[in-house]
């Protein structure tokens, strides 16, 4: 697993991560005529998350766990947030339809993400993961429909209690 360190100063102070919220956007942006990779755009508007993931599986970790990320209003404290990154969804509509499809995320950014969670839990006391959309619906739809939650959410719990680590919670 390749990660690569790509540090944001936007975000709070310490917390005590206990929850994860997983996101989606595009791994490039089009924003005021200019195109972004994902960790430049949150750069850019004063937001930021713990990691991104892209679609080749390599890890980007922008702030540390033990420093809040700006990733989801109203629900930043003491949580973890993570942005699968969406090929080819420039903007919020290519955002939505790539979301939807069968075809995200890639294999290997399931697997980077299920490490992850997993890292986090074994250095955490998380209780929790969520999507964007379970905090903030209707306004917010990611990771979308085309995300396979309950598989991932299934396969990361069973590889957890093998760890002998308690399985996280949904709701």
């Amino acid at each position: 697993m390749n990660i690569i360190q790509k540090p944001s100063a936007h975000g709070g102070g310490a917390q005590t991560p206990n929850r994860i919220i997983v996101h989606a956007m595009g791994n490039q942006i089009d924003y005021q005529g200019n195109r972004w990779d994902a960790a430049e755009f949150l750069q850019k508007i004063g937001l930021s998350a713990h990691a991104l993931i892209a679609h080749d599986g390599t890890i980007i970790r922008c702030r540390d766990d033990n420093r809040m990320a700006w990733h989801a209003k109203g629900h930043n404290q003491n949580t973890l947030g993570v942005e699968v990154l969406v090929e080819n969804a420039h903007n919020l509509n290519e955002l939505y339809e790539c979301m939807e499809a069968h075809n995200w995320p890639s294999s290997r950014q399931l697997w980077s993400l299920i490490s992850l969670v997993i890292s986090w839990c074994e250095q955490h006391d998380i209780e929790k993961i969520q999507r964007h959309s379970d905090i903030d619906s209707p306004r917010k739809r990611d990771p979308g429909n085309g995300f396979p939650w309950e598989g991932f959410v299934r396969y990361t719990n069973f590889i957890l209690q093998l760890k002998g680590i308690n399985a996280l919670k949904t709701s």
